[in-house]
């Protein structure tokens, strides 16, 4: 196991990140100032479709940000089994595709942080 922690600023607030990276997979926390794990989401490859199944594991089922960020990563790793905790309060589109830049800029900055 290893960690890695970085943060961004959009819109006058902070968006801190945690990365637990594993073998062949890693999990992604994304939130705010007060740490909380709300909604746990996780996403793989199968042999079955092209594009990676994700599903809920706690919290909100009908909150799909966690689940589609975890899709979305797991494709841009080439398959990586990949976990991921949303609990930022604004779930807007315009919050969601910052945090998702934020993470592809890190991850082509410090590959080996994340698989």
């Amino acid at each position: 196991f290893s960690t890695h922690q970085f943060s961004r600023h959009f819109n006058g607030n902070s968006v801190h990140f945690l990365v637990l990276r594993m073998e062949s997979s890693f999990f992604l926390w994304v939130g705010s100032q007060n740490g909380c794990l709300k909604n746990l989401s996780v996403a793989m490859s199968t042999a079955f479709e092209k594009s990676p199944t994700a599903c809920s594991l706690m919290g909100d089922a009908s909150d799909l940000t966690s689940s589609a960020l975890a899709a979305k990563l797991t494709k841009r790793t080439g398959g990586c089994q990949v976990f991921v905790s949303y609990n930022v309060p604004a779930t807007d589109a315009a919050t969601v595709n910052f945090v998702h830049e934020s993470i592809v800029e890190e991850m082509s900055l410090r590959p080996d942080k994340f698989y």
